[in-house]
């Protein structure tokens, strides 16, 4: 069963908030990124422009000539019926083994990604209903989930290809803090034994 490691970029943190992008980077090396044309406008702010509209970089996309399902990184811009098309033609490879789903934290991310195929009934058969998330993995092993990323991998921003906030770039700098969470010895925790402070999480993504 190949890990498969899912990112997602919203309109905000609510219950009314549409996609802008989605990443799956499996361990293997395929990647699939799409970046939708139909979000809610309405609902980007000045904070979601900087931070997640500027980091798109898909420029003047046409689907019969950049469109390459065989490619090992497959990028796509459309509405959410293309991305649902591709998106699982993409994740057909693994009918034979199956894939678990890996996110940084499911509150952010398996909502919107459910919501591609229509709900939880209708996910890709070779794919379990429930994601496994870094942030309980983060608590297990002694970390702070909310803790700079920094602190966790000193290379990171060598792992920086689109800015922060682009969910390909997330989902590849997931991959690279599960490979690292292998390596760190497996302890008890406590709450006060967890490394690092929390901080309040921003209203918007």
């Amino acid at each position: 069963m190949k890990k498969i490691f899912l990112d997602t970029e919203f309109t905000g943190l609510h219950k009314l908030t549409t996609l802008i992008s989605v990443a799956l980077v499996c361990e293997d090396g395929n990647e699939y990124y799409a970046e939708l044309t139909d979000y809610d406008e309405n609902q980007v702010t000045p904070f979601i422009t900087k931070e997640v509209i500027n980091k798109l970089f898909i420029k003047d996309f046409d689907l019969y000539r950049d469109y390459n399902p065989e490619a090992k990184s497959v990028t796509v811009q459309g509405n959410l019926d293309l991305v649902k098309q591709t998106l699982t033609d993409w994740l057909h490879k693994y009918k034979d083994e199956g894939v678990e789903i890996w996110v940084e934290s499911p509150a952010y991310c398996w909502g919107l990604f459910v919501d591609i195929f229509g709900g939880v009934g209708y996910l890709p058969k070779q794919m379990g209903k429930v994601p496994y998330d870094l942030f309980t993995a983060y608590k297990l092993y002694g970390f702070d989930p909310q803790a700079d990323k920094k602190t966790f991998l000193p290379d990171y921003d060598n792992l920086i290809t689109f800015g922060e906030n682009n969910s390909l770039n997330d989902a590849r700098i997931n991959m690279q803090i599960y490979k690292k969470l292998l390596d760190v010895e497996v302890r008890p925790v406590e709450d006060e034994d967890v490394v690092g402070t929390e901080e309040p999480i921003e209203n918007e993504k």
